[in-house]
């Protein structure tokens, strides 16, 4: 977001004015403001956070001797907070330390799929100028979504020489679950109640699918359904233009989740658990959480 306080104080305004708005008795009269509420309706969202995670503090650890850097991203600092800090608690219970610059802003992607790329780059460079700036190994990402863009999408965007100024730091981004493959860590496992669902962007944007069918198996998830090729629906802001065709899409998943009957369904990805939240409540399946896989472990 280019200006995250004012963000912040709409949250606030939601908060308080929100429910009166939205369960006000005469809804069906905003329906007649078709240019504003058509993209929203019937949709439930998940509650807005009260805060933006990013600009959370966590106090250093004393003894820590690694550190890694966060991407959080847009669905985690306004929609999913708990994703975010259970992250950063499971690198603080490995003695890690989480660091998380407050400078970083939204990835692009949401500007780019509605054709504004040039406002996109402007994104990208700056997430780029504020973790090169932290000399840092490894900048960890909870989002398929923001790590295809500032890994792979973005390489449409810049030209050679900004490709060339930050390769090291390019190379350095990691999804979450990547981790396992690089460092010895305590976790706890994954059990037969759970089904995982593969993000497309994961699987066809970043292309690390058979590595996390491994990752997945290493974390005692060997017995667990995995759902691969799936798509959720949601896509971004494809779900906002084509609501219909987005949960007609769902439903496919929707419909694999139910045969499974699982206790948990994980992904690792914030639009993904997003979408299916949805569809869940569209057919009041109320009971079944569903988490990142970093709240698994």
């Amino acid at each position: 977001m280019p200006n995250p306080v004012l963000f912040k104080s709409l949250i606030l305004f939601n908060k308080i004015f929100g429910k009166l708005i939205f369960n006000f008795s005469c809804e069906k009269s905003l329906m007649e403001f078709k240019h504003v509420v058509k993209k929203f309706y019937p949709r439930s969202f998940p509650k807005i956070s009260k805060t933006i995670f990013r600009f959370n503090s966590f106090p250093p650890l004393n003894n820590s001797k690694n550190k890694i850097g966060f991407f959080t991203g847009c669905m985690i600092d306004y929609f999913y907070p708990q994703i975010g800090l259970a992250l950063v608690n499971f690198f603080k219970n490995n003695n890690w330390e989480v660091v998380i610059p407050k400078e970083q802003t939204c990835c692009g992607l949401p500007l780019f799929s509605l054709g504004n790329p040039s406002l996109a780059k402007k994104f990208i460079l700056k997430n780029l100028e504020v973790f090169e700036k932290l000399k840092l190994d490894y900048i960890v990402f909870a989002c398929p979504s923001c790590l295809g863009t500032m890994k792979v999408k973005l390489k449409i965007l810049l030209n050679e020489e900004e490709l060339k100024k930050f390769d090291n730091l390019i190379k350095s981004f990691i999804d979450f679950s990547q981790i396992f493959a690089l460092f010895n860590f305590k976790y706890k496992k994954l059990n037969k109640s759970m089904l995982y669902h593969f993000s497309c962007h994961l699987n066809r944007r970043v292309k690390i699918k058979e590595e996390l069918k491994g990752t997945i198996n290493y974390l005692g998830g060997e017995k667990i359904k995995l759902v691969e090729d799936l798509c959720c629906g949601f896509g971004g802001v494809f779900n906002f233009d084509y609501y219909d065709l987005s949960m007609k899409i769902n439903h496919r998943l929707i419909k694999v989740i139910q045969e499974n009957n699982p206790q948990i369904v994980l992904s690792s990805c914030p639009g993904c658990i997003f979408q299916i939240e949805s569809g869940l409540r569209k057919e009041n399946i109320n009971n079944l959480k569903v988490k990142h896989l970093v709240e698994a472990l």
